[in-house]
């Protein structure tokens, strides 16, 4: 149990180090963030299973107390209204679970953050390519080496974050990758 304990603690002080070479991603999509709230958009979240729970607690932070007293921010996880979901997935199949979402309720300069273990998640990939049509902004994250990207529609920027997650851990390693 050591061993693993030690390795684990490498491995997060590793990510610590990479993270550096993010600064400038992580700060552009905080401004792109930041400016669709300040223009009274909404930062959509949607991912399948601990990407769900990830979504959910996302949405739930900029609504609630993030970092003390202020005005809720417009947040909303596509992956925590079971009759809406369910009603999709019986009438379309589960691929357009959320795609259908964003396309009822995005708006133009709406941000979509859509969370992927694998990359390969259909209906993630559907609701981004939704968002893409709608023309919000959208951000992938994916973990296990696959690429994701922050894309801003407006003065069409791309940003791309490649996130690899070791199988020994809770770790991630952060490398950028341009799109």
């Amino acid at each position: 149990m050591k061993k693993t304990i030690e390795r684990n603690l490498a491995e997060h002080q590793e990510v610590l180090a990479q993270l550096h070479s993010l600064e400038n991603t992580i700060q552009q999509t905080a401004i792109l963030m930041v400016d669709a709230l300040k223009n009274g958009k909404t930062i959509f979240w949607c991912g399948n299973g601990g990407s769900a729970s990830d979504a959910q607690h996302l949405a739930g932070e900029l609504i609630g107390r993030f970092k003390g007293d202020r005005k809720p921010l417009k947040s909303i996880s596509l992956n925590a209204d079971s009759a809406v979901m369910t009603c999709i997935v019986n009438d379309y199949g589960y691929e357009h679970i959320f795609s259908r979402q964003v396309e009822a309720l995005g708006e133009e300069g709406d941000i979509l953050v859509g969370i992927s273990t694998s990359g390969q998640s259909a209906n993630v990939n559907h609701a981004l390519n939704a968002a893409k049509n709608k023309k919000n902004a959208y951000r992938r994250i994916v973990r296990q080496g696959v690429w994701s990207s922050v894309r801003d529609s407006r003065p069409c920027h791309r940003y791309s974050i490649r996130i690899h997650r070791t199988y020994s851990g809770d770790a991630y390693h952060h490398r950028p990758y341009s799109v």
